[in-house]
């Protein structure tokens, strides 16, 4: 297991999509205003190089495939009636992911 980094920003972009797109831990991406959690973990990847002890431990590599370890599915989350309700903008379009 080694600590993932993108290589280039496709990469990024590409698992960002798959990964912080769909956690509960991202809600500025869905909601874009401001106040709206910010997830530490995405964001420190992009201050930190892999070789900074800052650099967020969670983001790894195992058998060539990188995956988040915070992640939690949204899906979970909205599907959850004891969790809190999440505020939508009307405005937003919102997608409903297959579990």
């Amino acid at each position: 297991m080694n600590l993932y980094q993108p290589s280039n920003g496709t990469e990024g972009e590409c698992f960002i999509d798959k990964w912080c797109a769909n956690c509960i831990h991202e809600d500025w991406l869905h909601t874009q205003k401001d106040g709206d959690k910010k997830c530490d973990i995405l964001s420190n990847t992009m201050i930190y190089n892999l070789s900074d002890p800052e650099y967020p431990t969670e983001w790894i590599e195992e058998d060539g495939v990188p995956r988040c370890t915070a992640f939690k599915k949204r899906v979970e989350y909205l599907c959850d009636t004891s969790a809190p309700p999440i505020e939508r903008d009307p405005n937003t379009l919102e997608l409903f992911l297959q579990p």
